[in-house]
């Protein structure tokens, strides 16, 4: 697997529970992280105003300013590509664009 700094790791939380009402279960799979570090994610989103709890059905759902922070998290994915990334099948180096 590879290293994922926690945007990425908050995307990735973010994308399981977009459009869907998920269980903490199901977001833990979806990322493959431990149950302590998914909640510790999860509460910094909450506080944050981009995922929300719902306490009756016990569900997570991604907000409008959750889906916010996807889009522009995936249009700067496309714009800037991380180094080592294949892409059409080259090696692409970040710093051939500057």
């Amino acid at each position: 697997m590879k290293y994922r700094d926690k945007i990425e790791i908050l995307a990735q939380i973010l994308e399981s529970a977009s459009g869907h009402r998920v269980r903490l279960t199901k977001i833990m799979y979806y990322t493959l992280l431990p149950h302590s570090m998914t909640k510790e994610c999860l509460a910094l989103l909450i506080e944050k105003g981009l995922i929300k709890y719902l306490d009756g059905e016990k569900v997570f759902t991604t907000t409008e300013k959750g889906l916010n922070f996807l889009r522009i998290h995936n249009r700067l994915q496309e714009l800037i590509p991380l180094p080592g990334k294949q892409q059409k099948g080259k090696e692409i180096e970040i710093f051939s664009y500057l």
